[in-house]
């Protein structure tokens, strides 16, 4: 089986995000997306709550998504891939991984060392590889376009599986929610 993991903050969810989702699903049998649901503070100028992330995922993400793709919300992302593969390597799991993130975040969460470390066999077996995907737009740029309650740049950075009136119902309750 060929499962890929996707681990991401996604606050807020863009059109980088779902594209990279929906690449992964077509190249896997099923995908299993970890987003974090804590509050984004990171010394850029919005930050966004974490808490509404619960529902801007159940009310506006989840039900875009293809129907190979899991959505786990809730803690570390990178540390739910390591512990998810971690798992797998001890069960000595034949599966086939793929890790979808931008070369930045592979090279920063995902060094060969700490694979080495953590997932020994399947990074040795291959079982692993790092795909490094393309970045359409930024988190800090979407939070910059709420920031500024710049509609139609938040829109065009949206997926366009969203239809209008769900982009206006993400739009006001993300701008409520900037910290």
């Amino acid at each position: 089986m060929n499962i890929g993991l996707i681990p991401m903050s996604a606050k807020p969810y863009h059109i980088g995000h779902h594209k990279m989702i929906i690449k992964a699903a077509k190249e896997n049998d099923v995908v299993i997306v970890f987003a974090s649901t804590s509050d984004r503070k990171r010394g850029e100028a919005p930050g966004l709550a974490g808490e509404v992330m619960y529902d801007v995922w159940n009310k506006y993400i989840i039900p875009i998504m293809p129907e190979n793709v899991e959505i786990r919300l809730g803690g570390n992302p990178v540390r739910k891939v390591y512990e998810l593969t971690g798992d797998a390597n001890e069960k000595r799991d034949k599966s086939f991984y793929r890790i979808y993130s931008s070369a930045n975040d592979i090279e920063k969460n995902f060094p060969d060392t700490s694979m080495k470390k953590y997932i020994g066999v399947l990074f040795e077996n291959n079982q692993i590889e790092m795909k490094a995907t393309k970045r359409y737009t930024s988190g800090t740029k979407v939070r910059k376009l709420l920031e500024s309650n710049d509609f139609e740049g938040f829109v065009i950075n949206m997926p366009e599986e969203l239809t209008t009136k769900q982009i206006h119902g993400l739009f006001s309750l993300l701008k409520k929610n900037l910290i």
